[in-house]
């Protein structure tokens, strides 16, 4: 794909979620973003939001855009991993324009140089370990998006840890790997709780069957298949299956419909927690907003008085929404 040569300036978003530094403790500016559109906005901040589907967008044809961040005390540095473009799905990351060239540049020094590759996932720039107050990082090249001139990026990672975390949890994910594969997921929870949650959060904001699967079979693998059980553990994962029951019906009946018992067990637990949050007016409000959710109720509360009536749970396979 060619590239092409706007000049837009940003400054390195922190990701520091496995650090002793929180992204609360950081300030970032920016001097221009794309103003909201309905619900959506493209401010600085979703770079740090531990959401890929979000993204900070600008006009493409701005001749400098500022990104500024500076650390509370100075931070040490030895990488950053973009994720590159409008990731929330395929179409959003080639419909608009994303960064070919970078150069990154700490405490106003001399800046490095790197070529982008045009592809969804992270990309991990390394650098010489520095201990830095500033940072700052030029776009010089972006890819044109096939719909739109404003260039995005969806999310920043400053913690090798987190990016290592993610990229294996990742391969996992599309590798489609069963619940037998999970125990290296685990070994990165005893190790750093916090870089797990946060490499998870990534994934589970993907909101397909293959991420719903992988969190599904995490859920499994820690009721089960730990020597030790862990109840905040397993209600985390429980509570990463909510929003794919609240936004993304169909993704969960997708995985109803083809998945292993296991793994809709998995599900009905959840659903069971997100529905006690809600009054039964607000619950049918939800219902009557959302025809999928409504459907998707409807199929696990069969399972679910089948199951207390001891009848099978399994014949709701085939249905759609």
């Amino acid at each position: 794909m060619r590239l092409i040569k706007p000049v837009l300036t940003l400054s390195v978003v922190l990701y520091l979620a496995c650090s002793s530094i929180n992204a609360s403790e950081l300030k970032i500016t920016a001097d221009t973003n794309l103003p909201p559109s309905g619900k959506l906005t493209y401010a600085a901040t979703n770079l740090i939001d531990e959401k890929i589907e979000t993204a900070w967008c600008a006009h493409g044809e701005m001749d400098k855009s500022v990104f500024v961040i500076t650390p509370e005390r100075p931070l040490k540095f030895e990488g950053i991993g973009i994720f590159n473009g409008y990731q929330k799905n395929r179409h959003t990351y080639l419909g608009n324009s994303r960064p070919g060239k970078i150069s990154i540049q700490l405490n106003g020094g001399i800046a490095k140089t790197y070529n982008l590759n045009d592809e969804l996932g992270v990309q991990w720039l390394a650098f010489e370990p520095t201990k830095a107050n500033s940072v700052r990082v030029e776009i010089s090249k972006i890819f044109r998006g096939s719909r739109y001139n404003d260039v995005c990026v969806s999310e920043f990672l400053l913690d090798r840890q987190v990016y290592e975390a993610y990229v294996l949890m990742q391969k996992l994910v599309g590798a489609g790997s069963g619940f037998a594969a999970m125990k290296p997921v685990f070994d990165i929870y005893d190790a750093n709780r916090r870089c797990f949650t946060n490499a998870l959060t990534l994934i589970g904001g993907q909101r397909n069957t293959a991420s719903l699967k992988f969190i599904l079979n995490l859920a499994h693998y820690a009721e089960n298949h730990r020597a030790t059980k862990d109840a905040e553990l397993q209600e985390g994962l429980r509570d990463m299956i909510i929003p794919y029951i609240e936004n993304s019906p169909e993704v969960v009946f997708a995985v109803l419909n083809t998945d292993k018992q296991v793994a809709l067990e998995r599900i009905d637990s959840a659903y069971v927690q997100y529905i006690d949050q809600f009054s039964t007016v607000d619950l049918e409000r939800h219902r009557n907003e959302n025809i999928e959710f409504a459907k998707l109720m409807d199929v696990i509360e069969l399972r679910l008085s089948n199951k207390q009536n001891g009848k099978s749970t399994r014949d709701i396979r085939g249905l759609s929404i």
